[in-house]
């Protein structure tokens, strides 16, 4: 009948694994695969920082106010973020508005190389409570 069109893996791996995940893969990928690959080696206002840079960098890809736009909530971020115990919540929310700033330049590069940056920041901050 239609037995000759399934598809049927032969392996010799005895549990089925084929290879073993980077423990940090989850971090590379939230990140974009990119510079920002360990928080525990930087501080939440260090990764902003970089990210600022980065920002301040496209500055061909992003429109005049839009770049107002986002350096000053990014400012604010790294303010935030710096302070002694920082609030988690409140910094998401101000990173969350970043985001929205971000994802309105309609940049697919900006859309591919800052906005996952920014959003695991976001996470991370969203962890400190």
């Amino acid at each position: 009948k239609y037995f000759w069109g399934i598809p049927t893996l032969f392996m010799r791996a005895p549990d089925g694994v084929l290879w073993q995940p980077s423990p940090n893969a989850d971090a590379i990928l939230q990140a974009g695969a990119v510079a920002v690959v360990s928080s525990a080696e930087k501080s939440l206002a260090d990764l902003l920082t970089i990210i600022k840079q980065e920002v301040a960098a496209m500055g061909n890809e992003i429109d005049e106010r839009d770049m107002r736009y986002i350096m000053r909530g990014l400012d604010g971020a790294i303010e935030l973020a710096g302070e002694a115990t920082p609030d988690g919540r409140l910094l998401q929310r101000d990173l969350e508005r970043v985001i929205d700033d971000l994802k309105a330049t309609n940049s697919v590069q900006v859309m591919s190389t800052i906005v996952p940056k920014v959003e695991f920041v976001a996470e991370l901050a969203g962890q400190l409570g």
